[in-house]
């Protein structure tokens, strides 16, 4: 799929927050966060079909790309990422797997998409990484290139479930700027950009704090 011009990776907080620890992103996902668990639920929640498109924000070392494209070979997944090295990582992992990815260096803020591309749009472990005013761009440019009818799925850092969860998102936090997260706004960042049908459809305990999946459309056409 080819992207348009504008798109803007000026600023960006690459995987584990450290350029030098990427190596160390896989394993740690697949330690700590039941990446093979909560990413098959957004493949699961996806359900893409044969000639969709989906997109994945902040795709990283592209394990939920492949996860999409075993799960529907026949449909076209792309990922963008703002960091060109995790990139690199994420096409050899393609490679490796036989999946041959579309790549993109871009943040979720500019998408360089046109409007109304995508059936389906995927966010895992971004937002908590991103500014208030950069989740709410964010998801005004997701609504923006998803389809009539499309599916949005977010999965992050969320409202913490009993007082072990709550403490632990509570330190989490002080390497993170999870606020909004924890306070449950990303529910209503998803309605204000004009998604409806909005719910948090899974929860994940890590050892971080409690994982959440919020799931929205874009309203169909002439709804």
């Amino acid at each position: 799929m080819s992207a348009e011009p504008g798109a803007r990776p000026d600023k960006y907080v690459p995987a584990l927050k450290y350029h030098a620890l990427t190596p160390l992103y896989d394993p740690a996902m697949r330690l700590f966060m039941r990446e093979e668990v909560f990413k098959g639920e957004i493949v699961r929640q996806m359900g893409l079909g044969g000639g969709q498109a989906a997109l994945d924000i902040g795709c990283g070392t592209g394990t939920l790309l492949i996860a999409m494209k075993r799960a529907c070979p026949d449909a076209m997944v792309v990922g963008i990422d703002g960091d060109a090295a995790v990139l690199s990582y994420a096409r050899v992992k393609g490679l490796r797997t036989g999946s041959r990815l579309d790549l993109q260096v871009a943040l979720a803020s500019h998408l360089p998409y046109a409007g109304r591309t995508f059936d389906g749009i995927a966010s895992s472990l971004v937002f908590h990484h991103l500014t208030r005013g950069d989740r709410a761009r964010a998801l005004s440019e997701a609504f923006r290139v998803l389809r009539p009818g499309g599916k949005i799925i977010v999965a992050d850092f969320g409202v913490p479930r009993g007082l072990l969860m709550r403490a632990i998102s509570k330190a989490a936090g002080l390497l993170e700027d999870t606020r909004d997260n924890l306070a449950g706004l990303i529910p209503q960042m998803m309605a204000r950009a004009g998604f409806v049908n909005v719910e948090e459809s899974a929860v994940f305990g890590t050892p971080f704090g409690s994982l959440s999946i919020y799931r929205g459309e874009r309203p169909a056409a002439g709804a």
